[in-house]
């Protein structure tokens, strides 16, 4: 009897061991990590086929060229010849030969004709392809990204017959231009907190007066305005991606306006506190001479300790100020003044 219980205690550790064994293998011991790209967050392993999404015929990208969806959602590349390796045919839908862009018969044949008579469907004549042109619905952002990650569109061309050539552009994104020093997130879902991104991609050194959770959202892109596309091309407005500075924060701007008189808020990095001059920063930002401009309520704010910011004010809206809300300092008799906290605030009294 004590043999089988033995036995029977032996044949149970074996399944648990089995079962961990089994469990530990699937588990991916990496964790969610940027893609290559910096396109989202995943794990170290190439998305599963099964989710995949396409349009069978249509134009798509592998490591080395172009080729074609076929049923499966694989893309088959095209051979030296131009034409399509693909051994699966999808009737009425697109295909490549040496001879340029056709349609598939109903025998897996490739059709290409300049002759309404000859095609396949009245609706489906397509004649040869002008060079450097493609389909419509071709995803051109991910055609420009095969040369450079940086890279994006900065000009769709027309062409004949329902097709398109691309102009892509280093820092382009549909059509417009980022600079270098723009912080720019890759394209999440459009519910995402765009603050928390910002600040899991900000790679940049950390500019003095601010730390880590200093970044954050200043301007939302949703669809193509971020350069978040569907394989076939048409912007993804489910996903967004965010433009990042330090005077933002949920896409609103950190600081107040001056005072409820003024139409404008305009307010200074995080300086040092002694020894900075604020009112250099305000003519600057307010693109007035340095006699025009005014620092006021110089504060730490967000800043680190040490450092403050000025919200600057034009020498022309001081008229407007209420005599009730601010202390007089700002006299226009006198030259402009910086008001430091803790030797002298010029902010406005609580009654």
């Amino acid at each position: 009897m004590l043999v089988y219980v033995i036995l029977f205690i032996l044949l149970v550790f074996i399944i648990i061991i089995l079962f961990k064994k089994n469990t530990l293998e699937k588990f991916d011991i990496y964790g969610a990590q940027p893609r290559i790209l910096g396109w989202g967050l995943g794990t170290s392993s190439v998305e599963s086929e099964s989710i995949v999404s396409c349009n069978p015929g249509f134009l798509c990208n592998t490591e080395n060229n172009f080729g074609l969806y076929n049923n499966n959602c694989e893309c088959i590349p095209i051979n030296k010849n131009n034409s399509s390796e693909s051994e699966n045919c999808n009737p009425g839908f697109l295909c490549v030969t040496k001879n340029g862009i056709g349609l598939y018969n109903n025998e897996c044949e490739c059709i290409v004709t300049n002759n309404k008579n000859n095609a396949v469907e009245k609706s489906a004549s397509l004649p040869t392809l002008e060079p450097n042109c493609y389909p419509k619905d071709t995803n051109f952002d991910a055609l420009c990204k095969l040369s450079n990650p940086k890279s994006g569109i900065k000009n769709i061309i027309p062409c004949k017959n329902n097709t398109a050539k691309v102009e892509c552009g280093l820092n382009y994104i549909d059509g417009k231009y980022y600079d270098d020093s723009v912080l720019k997130t890759p394209c999440h879902n459009v519910m995402s907190d765009f603050d928390t991104w910002c600040k899991y991609y900000n790679s940049t050194s950390i500019p003095p007066g601010y730390n880590v959770n200093s970044i954050g959202s200043k301007e939302l892109l949703i669809g193509s305005k971020g350069g978040c596309y569907l394989n076939n091309g048409k912007s993804d407005n489910s996903k967004a991606s965010a433009i990042c500075d330090y005077n933002h924060m949920e896409e609103i701007k950190k600081l107040s306006p001056a005072n409820p008189f003024i139409d404008y808020n305009v307010f200074t990095n995080c300086n040092p506190i002694r020894g900075h001059n604020f009112i250099k920063d305000c003519a600057k930002l307010l693109n007035v001479d340095y006699g025009k401009a005014y620092a006021d309520q110089i504060m730490g704010y967000d800043c680190n300790p040490g450092f403050a910011r000025a919200k600057c004010i034009k020498s022309n809206d001081m008229k407007t100020f209420n005599n009730k809300l601010f202390n007089g300092s700002y006299d226009q008799n006198n030259q402009p003044v910086e008001q430091v906290q803790g030797t002298q605030c010029n902010c406005p009294l609580v009654s």
